[in-house]
């Protein structure tokens, strides 16, 4: 395994203007809005188990997701007013910006959270991922290859489909590579400027890019050990993680790094991305050239998208000949 450290440093939008205007299939003529929503959709959607407010809360004000949900019917024209005018106004409230991360190790107990974002947060990130999501998945935004945060799609599906390309490659007596790509923290390091400047490719409105801006900028956060809480800090970069809506944005992110691919084939599931190219073993040399190409286009898009790659290349499909690790 071989770690490749991208340097970390802001990439003017400009220099990717060219290759994202190349790209017809994601921009849409007319402009994507989102839209207000009725008090039914809010009430179905507040009392829906998938949603689990009960461990969310505004911890300045104590308010908790149990109590929101005792509160309904007799609050629910206050809420979807307050709901509508955020989206109407395209705003999200700083109120609801603020995350609480507590330290737990991986190993712990899983119904833990390790960030707390605002109850009502959740509710208007809920509204604007289901609009958002169906809108990318209608107009094919997000591509088929990649198998995160997608309805229908999982960690099989993702893992079947390379697996089935590369015994069908093997039925046909051919050598494949196939290297494992992975970006660090990748949640934590999505340039928002960039973010907003996918988003007019993708087709969104003025309104509705501003919504999502409004989502991203002025976040704060502080950290939370036992009964200590240290003072709350700024976020200027990254999607807010123990969100739903960020794995949604980090989709969009990153949906057309295949469409600079000139040989291999890709599939990623959220941050973790898969390179396969099958070849003939005569044809190893010029195999490897493409390989690497296409390798670094994905590095470099990386660098431009402020991302850390690390990889591992599996050559246990060769058929002859040793892999030469400094090549790549």
């Amino acid at each position: 395994m071989h770690d490749r450290k991208i340097t970390v440093g802001h990439s003017n939008i400009r220099s990717l203007i060219p290759k994202l205007g190349q790209i017809s299939d994601l921009v849409r003529r007319k402009d994507y809005d989102i839209f207000g929503i009725s008090e039914t959709w809010l009430s179905n959607n507040i009392s829906d188990h998938t949603l689990n407010i009960q461990g969310y809360r505004i911890f300045r004000s104590q308010v908790n997701g149990v109590m929101l949900m005792h509160c309904c019917p007799e609050i629910l024209p206050y809420l979807t007013h307050v709901i509508n005018e955020c989206l109407l106004q395209n705003t999200f409230p700083n109120a609801w910006k603020t995350g609480v991360v507590t330290p737990i190790p991986k190993n712990s107990n899983p119904q833990d959270y390790t960030d707390m974002l605002p109850v009502m947060s959740k509710l208007l990130e809920k509204i604007m991922n289901h609009q958002l999501g169906n809108y990318v998945i209608e107009n094919g935004i997000i591509p088929d290859s990649q198998s995160g945060f997608r309805p229908g799609h999982s960690c099989t599906t993702a893992l079947s489909n390379i697996t089935d390309d590369l015994m069908r490659s093997l039925d046909k007596g051919l050598s494949s590579a196939l290297i494992l790509l992975d970006f660090s923290r990748a949640f934590d390091t999505v340039d928002h400027s960039l973010l907003i400047d996918i988003c007019t490719f993708a087709g969104l409105s003025v309104s509705a890019k501003a919504l999502i801006e409004s989502y991203l900028l002025g976040r704060e956060q502080c950290v939370r050990l036992n009964d200590s809480t240290s003072n709350y800090r700024k976020i200027s970069r990254g999607v807010p993680q123990g969100s739903i809506l960020s794995p949604l944005l980090f989709n969009i992110y990153t949906s057309y790094f295949h469409k600079f691919l000139e040989t291999c084939n890709i599939h990623m599931y959220a941050d973790d991305m898969q390179l396969y190219h099958s070849f003939n073993i005569r044809d190893f040399d010029s195999a490897l050239s493409s390989v690497q190409r296409d390798l670094d286009t994905i590095v470099e898009m990386s660098t431009k998208h402020v991302l850390y790659t690390r990889h591992m290349l599996f050559n246990g499909l060769f058929k002859t000949g040793a892999y030469k690790h400094n090549t790549i």
